[in-house]
Formats: C-alpha cells, structure tokens, sequence
C-alpha cells in the first residue's frame, strides 16, 4: 500500500462541501474553532478507482442527482386482479403489462419498477363494459370505481395472464 501525502482541506472547502451535500451549518458564534488547519487524509486506494481513460479531474465533485422521471401516456388501458396495468403500444402494435401498481395519484399511476404511466383512453372493450358506470377522467382509479375496472378487465380478458408466462 503506498501512502499518499496528506492535503490541508481550508475551513471553507469544508463549509462549501458541507453545503453541497445539503448538511446544517450551524453558526457557533465569534469564537475561534481551531488553530490548526484540516487534515483530509485518504484511506486506502480510492483516487485509483478513478478509470485511467476518464477524462475526469480526481478533484472535481459531479452531481449524482438523476432527473425526475417522466410520465408515459398510455392509451387502450385496463387493470387486473394482481393491480398491473396492461396497455396497447399503437406504434408496435403489441399489448404490455406493467408491474404492480405502487400508487396512484389522479390519473397518473406509478408502478413498483418506479415508472410513472399517465392514463389516458380506456381500452375500448372494457369501456364498454363499463358503459353504466361513471368513471373520472382525471382519476380513473379512484377506490370506489377500482373493483368495476378489475372485473371489466377480467371478463373482457381472462386469460390475459396465461400470455405473459
């Protein structure tokens, strides 16, 4: 193991990182908090981690926030009994089913797998199923329609999980 010389890390750098990574500073007042600057010494091996390609400057700090993820509209959509959602893709023209639903919020649903799916036009056979009954557009999935959405589904499609083996 080779050792490597220690760097000064300045009350500021600390303040700044601190900062970056959205802790509390706390203010202790007008006192002095130490003479002696900062030792950052790192343990083992990991600048080496560092691929030797990466262009990449050992120093700098990249933000490791992903994006929020976005909503997929869907359309010819229905629900069944294990709560998964199965939906027509017009463009490759084949029918997927999601993973359960985690939760629901209006019209927009997100799935255990963590993908955000925005209902759009029912499936038109299990629409017309459903012809006596009042669904929302803007929440489709409410708690009290959910139980006619399943069944609808079930007796349009009852062997639509047997498809999915």
């Amino acid at each position: 193991m080779s050792i490597r010389p220690t760097r000064i890390i300045s009350f500021n750098e600390v303040v700044r990182c601190a900062r970056i990574v959205g802790c509390t500073i706390q203010d202790v007042g007008a006192d002095r908090l130490k003479a002696k600057p900062i030792i950052f010494k790192p343990r083992g091996d990991i600048l080496s981690k560092l691929s030797a390609s990466s262009k990449v400057s050992i120093f700098s700090m990249e933000c490791t926030v992903e994006p929020a993820p976005k909503e997929k509209k869907i359309d010819g959509w229905y629900v069944d009994i294990h709560m998964r959602i199965y939906y027509d893709d017009h463009e490759t023209r084949q029918v997927y089913r999601t993973s359960p639903i985690d939760a629901i919020d209006g019209d927009v649903v997100t799935t255990r797998s963590g993908t955000l799916y925005k209902l759009g036009k029912m499936d038109i056979l299990v629409a017309k199923q459903l012809a006596n009954v009042e669904i929302s557009a803007s929440a489709p999935l409410k708690e009290e329609t959910l139980p006619f959405l399943i069944n609808a589904g079930h007796d349009v499609y009852p062997h639509a999980d047997e498809l999915f083996k």
